[in-house]
């Protein structure tokens, strides 16, 4: 995964849970990188599978609730760095539908090397409801769940979000279906 993936991480840690507690997932994890990550590099994501895992035993939430309330948070960090990709859209629908066509293939382009996941999207004739099916070597789905979460945020739409978990039903597989309400 790449660093600005993990930046954003630091920083929804140090803003949610306190430099302290960042300190102490440190200690306890023992990541490689020791949180010193640079934007364009490339990252093992059990860094923060790891980290996740600390985060629910000593919060009491759910490692899933977390990782979801990270993509909302990475949402917002990834279209303040990259803004011109966000600002081509007037609400999450259309950016969603051109995730995998038109914003991961500009990301491929200024990252080489990247592993995204991808994402087989349908827009109904009305264009009021998609479906995007989630497919990653990473089990991810809930950090995709919460970025889809986000970016219907960051445009004020009112959306309804259906996931459906695929096989093998390990986070690598989900069907995402967003409609407008």
């Amino acid at each position: 995964m790449k660093g600005i993936v993990f930046n954003s991480f630091v920083s929804f840690i140090e803003e949610n849970y306190g430099l302290d507690f960042l300190n102490y997932l440190e200690e306890k994890t023992g990541p490689e990188s020791e949180f010193a990550y640079t934007t364009i590099g490339n990252y093992s994501s059990s860094e923060i599978v790891n980290c996740l895992i600390v985060m629910s035993e000593e919060s009491g939430r759910s490692v899933n609730d977390i990782t979801i309330n990270f993509g909302q948070y990475l949402f917002q960090s990834l279209a303040k760095a990259h803004n011109k990709f966000i600002e081509k859209y007037d609400n999450a629908i259309p950016c969603l539908y051109a995730l995998e066509n038109e914003i991961h293939k500009q990301v491929r382009k200024m990252y080489q090397n990247t592993s995204l996941p991808s994402f087989d999207v349908h827009l109904n004739d009305e264009g009021d409801e998609l479906s995007m099916l989630y497919l990653s070597k990473r089990p991810m789905a809930d950090l995709a769940e919460g970025l889809i979460a986000g970016c219907i945020e960051h445009y004020g739409n009112s959306c309804k979000v259906v996931r459906e978990d695929k096989e093998p039903f390990n986070g690598t597989h989900a069907l995402f279906t967003i409609t407008n309400i």
